[in-house]
C-alpha cells in the first residue's frame, strides 16, 4: 500500500520521511518486481530523518542512487546519515545536502550548563547497557 500510494502521488514536491523502517523501505524500493519504484518528477525537497549508515538501514549505495535518479528535479536533501550524504554529494552535485537538525545547536547545547549537558548526553550518546537487552 505504501508504494501504491507514492506511485499515485506523482506531483509530490516535498517528502518528509521519519523512522528507520519507512526510510529503509523507501530507499530500498518495492520488495517485489510487480510494484514499481515511485518516480517523482516534480520532487524538489526530500527529508530523510535518520543518522544510520547505509548498511544499518539494510540498503546499498546503488539503491540511494536509484532513489535520487527517480527525482530529476530534486534540489535539496536533508539527512543526518553520513553515508547517504556522501553518496548524494559525490554523484549528484546539483543537489544541496543539509542536516535535519541544527549542527550549531548540537555542538553548543551541552556547553550551557551541567543540566543541558546531561540532556544532550542522554539524547546523543549510546548507552552500552541498552545493547545488552
Amino acid at each position: 500500500a505504501f508504494f501504491t500510494l507514492l506511485n499515485v502521488a506523482r506531483g509530490l514536491t516535498d517528502l518528509y520521511l521519519d523512522g528507520e523502517w519507512i526510510v529503509s523501505a523507501y530507499i530500498g524500493g518495492p520488495p517485489t518486481p510487480e510494484h514499481l519504484r515511485p518516480i517523482h518528477p516534480a520532487m524538489e525537497q526530500l527529508t530523510i530523518v535518520t543518522d544510520l549508515s547505509v548498511p544499518a538501514l539494510c540498503i546499498v549505495p546503488e539503491e540511494v542512487r536509484r532513489l535520487i535518479e527517480s527525482m530529476p528535479m530534486l534540489r535539496r536533501l536533508s539527512t543526518d546519515s553520513y553515508d547517504i550524504r556522501l553518496c548524494v554529494q559525490h554523484y549528484y552535485p546539483h543537489v544541496t545536502v543539509t542536516w535535519t537538525s541544527c549542527t550549531t545547536c548540537t555542538a553548543e547545547f551541552p556547553k550551557m550548563n551541567l543540566a543541558q549537558h546531561e540532556i544532550w548526553r542522554v539524547l546523543h550518546v549510546e548507552d552500552p547497557d541498552d545493547e545488552k537487552t
